[in-house]
C-alpha cells in the first residue's frame, strides 16, 4: 500500500473518532457584565437568588400543596472554579414566602401557610447550603452543607398550615440543570428536576402526609449590593444578573 493511501486511512480513523466520541462542555464561570464586557465574579462575592419571575414554588403533599411566590437565597461565591473546576455558591439564608396581606405567608389553597427552615442561619441555626455546577455539565446540586464541607447533614422543612405542623427531611442533594449564557440579558437560571421527595420526620403527627414532592422550582442570580435581609427585591434594584459561561 502507498504512503498516500496509509495517510488517508489513517485520517479516516482519526475522522471517526471524532464522530463517535461523546461532546464534552467546556468549563464555565460565573460572570457578570461590567462596562460592556464580561468579568468573572471572584470568590467571596455576595450573591442573591429569586424563584424566576411569575412562578411559584410549591411542596406537594397531596393533602396540602404550599405555594410560595417569594423565594430569597442569599450567600457568597465560595469558588470560581475549585480544584476540580467546579463552580460552588455558598448558600447562608434561606427564605420561603408569599405575598399574603399583613404577613409574608406562603399559601395553602388559599389559606396562610409557613415553610421553616430551622438549621439555616437567618432562622437562628449555623447551616448553609451549597450549589455546586460540577466542572463540564449543565447540572447542579443543592447540597445540605457547606461548600467547605464533604457531607453529614439534611434539608430540614417544617411546614405549617391549618391544624398541622409537619417537619420534613432529606439528606440526599436536590439535583437539576443549569442555564449557560446570556439570552437577552436573562441571568443564570437552576432548575431543580420535578418530583424529588421530602420525608416526614418521626417526630411528626401521623396526620403529617409521609412525603412532600418539591414542584416548580427556578431561581435566578444576581450579583447583591443590599444588605442581607428577607425584602423581596425586584431583579431591577440589584447590580447585575448573573450568567454561567
Amino acid at each position: 500500500m502507498s504512503r498516500k493511501i496509509i495517510g488517508t486511512c489513517a485520517a479516516l480513523v482519526v475522522l471517526a473518532a471524532f464522530a463517535v466520541a461523546p461532546a464534552v462542555s467546556s468549563a464555565a464561570f460565573l460572570k457578570e457584565t461590567v462596562g460592556g464586557a464580561p468579568l468573572v465574579i471572584p470568590s467571596g462575592a455576595p450573591v442573591v437568588a429569586y424563584n424566576e419571575a411569575g412562578t411559584s414554588v410549591k411542596l406537594n403533599a397531596g393533602a396540602f400543596t404550599i405555594e410560595c411566590n417569594e423565594v430569597i437565597l442569599t450567600g457568597k461565591v465560595h469558588a470560581n472554579h475549585d480544584v476540580n473546576g467546579n463552580v460552588l455558591v455558598t448558600i447562608e439564608d434561606v427564605w420561603f414566602r408569599g405575598d399574603e396581606p399583613l404577613e409574608t405567608r406562603c399559601t395553602d389553597n388559599g389559606t396562610p401557610a409557613k415553610v421553616l427552615i430551622p438549621a439555616i442561619t437567618n432562622e437562628g441555626g449555623k447551616q448553609h447550603w451549597c450549589i455546586k455546577n460540577p466542572f463540564g455539565t449543565d447540572e447542579f446540586l443543592l447540597e445540605p452543607w457547606n461548600c467547605t464541607e464533604a457531607g453529614g447533614q439534611e434539608f430540614t422543612f417544617v411546614i405549617v398550615t391549618t391544624g398541622m405542623t409537619c417537619a420534613y427531611h432529606r439528606a440526599a442533594s436536590l439535583k437539576g440543570t443549569v442555564t449557560t449564557g446570556d439570552i437577552e440579558n436573562k441571568p443564570v437560571t437552576f432548575k431543580m428536576n420535578p418530583g424529588q421527595e421530602l420525608i416526614r420526620e418521626v417526630t411528626s403527627p401521623v396526620i403529617c402526609p409521609e412525603v412532600v414532592k418539591v414542584e416548580n422550582f427556578l431561581f435566578e442570580m444576581y450579583t447583591d449590593t443590599a444588605p442581607t435581609g428577607a425584602i423581596y427585591r425586584h431583579a431591577g434594584s440589584v447590580a447585575d444578573p448573573i450568567f454561567l459561561e
